[in-house]
Parts: structure tokens; sequence; C-alpha cells
């Protein structure tokens, strides 16, 4: 009897092993399908910190921050002169709008790199940062049901059919950095190591300002080493950043974040509970405006309080009440659901909550199915797959002229999912079960 269970055991080991080996060859094959996809690619968004470190390099401090009128008109002006000599011609560069440290960090890669051997140096860190992310998602819950081959399989069918990952790729968005590093700071966390997960993610929020939120976190669970680490790194970052890099570029990039919140962008890609108010308070005539909104890529260049003060409060009452309702979660549910929820709910009610930001709640979604159960969890994954993937983007863009019905649908499900994820309050993750002995 001792024999069969040791078979048995052996056998369901084995069988283990294989499926994780064949799980993470598709997840080696989509990356390498990424590689080819955009190795010679131009990449928009990553072109703002090529030329920001370029800039830098030569010298042009005064140009990092140009910007085009209204944020989102293309390239700067100032820099159409520059192009041709970096072999960019014709090519949409977008204006930097990250701290200054990174441009002085990246001044002597750019210096000394071509635009295209820069790009293809992104590609080769920021690829297998994803995959990376896959299974620090699926460690910040465990131990769950869900299995790592299951888990890496599920991410690979979102990977490869998502409007998400493909918008943050085909941009080589910086934020696939960010998310890497959120998701490695609160491994950690859960992992016991407080001090390592508050520097990590304050250099997360140094990159972009936003994972600074997730900083509530650690002051709910009272874990006071985690957010001390993470203030005294992020105001050591802040200090080392204005001595090299000087005030005067500090006071750009915050006129320039200042000139990016301003106004509204109504497009198809923009998940913004803001921007969708405001496209339907124009398509009901409760704002005077010339805009016709059956046209592509809205930008109004001022917002109406009424609706920035609603999506405030809307903002802070959606927080309390997940951080309410996630309160008799255990540990670990907690803290993925927490992620997922309150990195949402600023993109979805900040200004701007472009399709890549919410990769992290692409990476995350899995967990449902063992924190929800597979009925229930499999229903939310399944419609956030079927809203976020390529097929459903190009129907209901191609459906409509205007954006905003796409806008608001995106809009809309992740507001829902959110909402469903948090509604069972004493939701656990379902461990794996024990094999029993052979009969």
């Amino acid at each position: 009897m001792k024999q069969t269970v040791e078979q048995h055991m052996s056998q369901k080991k084995q069988s283990i092993c294989i499926k994780t080996a064949l799980a993470v060859a598709a997840l080696a094959g989509w990356c390498l399908f990424q590689f080819w996809r955009m190795w010679s690619a131009f990449p928009p968004d990553l072109s703002a910190l090529y030329m920001a470190g370029y800039l830098h390099a030569e010298g042009m401090y005064d140009l990092i921050y140009a910007r085009p009128s209204g944020f989102f008109g293309g390239t700067p002006r100032e820099w159409w002169g520059i192009l041709p000599r970096l072999g960019l011609s014709g090519e949409n560069v977008l204006p930097y709008v990250y701290p200054p440290l990174w441009a002085g960090l990246l001044s002597p890669i750019a210096g000394a790199l071509s635009p295209e051997a820069f790009f293809r140096g992104a590609l080769l860190i920021q690829i297998p940062m994803i995959a990376a992310s896959v299974v620090l998602a699926w460690r910040i819950l465990r131990p769950t049901s869900l299995p790592l081959w299951a888990w890496i399989m599920i991410s690979v069918g979102l990977l490869s059919t998502s409007m998400l990952s493909k918008f943050a790729v085909v941009q080589l968005q910086p934020q696939i950095t960010v998310i890497f590093l959120i998701l490695l700071s609160f491994e950690r966390y859960g992992a016991g190591k407080a001090q390592m997960a508050g520097a990590i993610l304050a250099i997360a929020a140094a990159l972009k300002l936003a994972p600074v939120v997730l900083a509530v976190i650690f002051v709910m669970d009272r874990n006071w080493t985690a957010f001390r680490m993470c203030a005294l790194v992020g105001v050591c970052l802040a200090a080392v950043s204005v001595t090299l890099m000087g005030p005067q570029l500090h006071f750009a990039f915050l006129d320039s974040v200042r000139s990016l919140s301003d106004g509204v962008f109504i497009t198809s890609v923009n998940y913004s509970v803001n921007a969708m108010l405001h496209g339907i308070g124009i398509e009901m005539g409760f704002f005077q405006t010339w805009v016709d909104l059956n046209t592509r890529n809205i930008r109004l260049n001022s917002s109406e309080v009424l609706v920035d003060r609603l999506c405030l409060a809307l903002l802070a009452f959606s927080l309390i009440a997940v951080l309410w309702r996630t309160r008799a979660m255990s540990e670990r549910t907690r803290l993925t659901v927490r992620i997922f929820a309150i990195a949402g709910l600023f993109s979805l009610f900040g200004p701007l909550g472009w399709a890549h930001y919410f990769v992290l709640q692409m990476l995350l979604v899995p967990a449902m199915i063992p924190i929800l159960g597979a009925r229930s969890g499999g229903l939310i994954l399944l419609v956030f797959g079927l809203m976020t993937s390529v097929p459903a983007f190009n129907m209901l863009r191609s459906a409509y002229s205007s954006d905003l019905p796409v806008m608001a649908a995106s809009t809309i499900m992740m507001l829902l999912t959110i909402w469903a994820i948090t509604s069972r309050p004493h939701a656990r993750p379902r461990r794996m079960p024990k094999p029993t002995p052979a009969q």
C-alpha cells in the first residue's frame, strides 16, 4: 500500500512538472513572438524616454519637456529639427512626461546608442518582465487551488488576445516596468520582506507617480516598516533627482504633468469615468461645447468642475468601500484584491486611464477563480477576457463612429469587475487539496 501511495505521488508530481514545462514553453513562445513582431517596430511612447536621454546628453535641457499644444498633438515642434539626424523623420515621437531623474540616468545610454538599438534593448528587457510578472502575480496569492501551470496558461491566453497587453507592447510602454515593480514589491511584501517591498514600491512611484497610492495597503495593514521604507526611499530618490538634475527641470516636469491632466481626452483606449461622464454630458446637451462626438480622439481643453468633484467623491467612496469590504478577507486574498481594486480605481477616476494601465488587473484576474470559486471567478475571467479582447475592441470600434461607446463599455466593465471581486467580503483562496492515500 505504501508503495502504491508513493507511486501515485510520483506520477502526480511528474504530471505537474510536464504541465508546468508546457505552460512555461507557451509563455516563452509568446515572448519570442513579441521579439519577432517588435524587433524593427517604432514604439511611440518609449521614444519619449530616448529623446529625453538624448537631449540631456547633448546639453539641450530646455527641450526635454517640450510639448505640443494640448499635449496630445504628436511630436513637439522644438524636436522637428533634431529628428532627421536620429533617423526618426516622420515618426510620431511623443513628448516626455516622466521625472527628470530618468532623463539623466538614460543620458549616457541614449547618447551612445541609436534609437533602434535603444528600442531593441528595451524590448529585450520589458518582454521578459511581462513573463516574470505572470509568475509574480501567482506568487502573491499562493497557496491557491490554481496551480502555476494553469495560471500561466490563462495568462498566455489573455496576453495573446487582450487589447491591454497589445497596447502596452506596441508602445513598449514604461508602464510594463512599473507593473513589474508593483508586483515584485507586493510579492516580497507577502513573503514578509516589508523593507524590500516598501523600497521597490518607492522606485515604481519614482518612475510614474501613480503607484504611490498603493502604499495605502501598508497603512491599512499597519505595516509601518514597509510604509516608512517606502517614504524614506521616495524622499531619497527625490533628493537625488533635485540634486543631480536641478530644480528647473522639476518645475518643467510639474508643469508638464499639469498640462497632461488639464482637460479631457475622449478616446477608445482611455478607460476614464471622468471622460465618459463628460462625453455623456455632451451627448445629452448638459454641457455647452462645439465638439462633435462622432469623431475620434477628442480633446477637451477644460473639464467641468461638477464632473471633477463628482469623480473625486466617487473615488473616495469607492476606496473606502473596497477597504471596508476586504477587511475580513484572508491575508493573501485581501492583498490581491486590494492591489487589483485600488490601482484600478485610481486609474478609472483619474484624468487619464490608458488601456495599458490595466495590464496589472489582467495579470491578477486569474486569481478570481480560486478566490470566488470556479463558477463566479470563471465568469468574471471570461467576461474580462472577452471585453478586453482585440476582436471585441475592433468590433465595437467599427460599429460606432464615436469613441464614446467603446470607452464607456470598457470603463463600465472595469468598474463592475472591481465591484464583483469585492462583493464577497469573506472570500478566501481555495488551497490545493492534499493527496489522499490510495485505497
